[in-house]
């Protein structure tokens, strides 16, 4: 009867290799969890940035019709006061 209740004790009782195990373990969630966090984060700002940045064409395109329109502003002003 003893020894039971001795086995039961000895059970309950984590010892140091165990708590040591379980440290490491949570340890390596928390790692896991922020990389996916990252991972997520640079996903979101790299579809951010894609959404929001200008392609180089189109940027070239408004400018280049952007001073052709004034230019033909311009000369039909000139034109107009002559």
């Amino acid at each position: 009867m003893q020894y039971t209740r001795l086995a039961r004790a000895k059970q309950s009782e984590p010892d140091a290799g165990s708590i040591e195990l379980k440290k490491q373990i949570e340890q390596e969630h928390a790692a896991n969890k922020e990389q996916k966090e990252k991972q997520k984060a640079d996903a979101l700002w790299a579809s951010f940035m894609a959404d929001v940045t200008p392609s180089p064409k189109t940027k070239q395109n408004t400018t280049s019709s952007a001073s052709s329109n004034t230019k033909t502003q311009v000369t039909s002003a000139v034109h107009s006061i002559l």
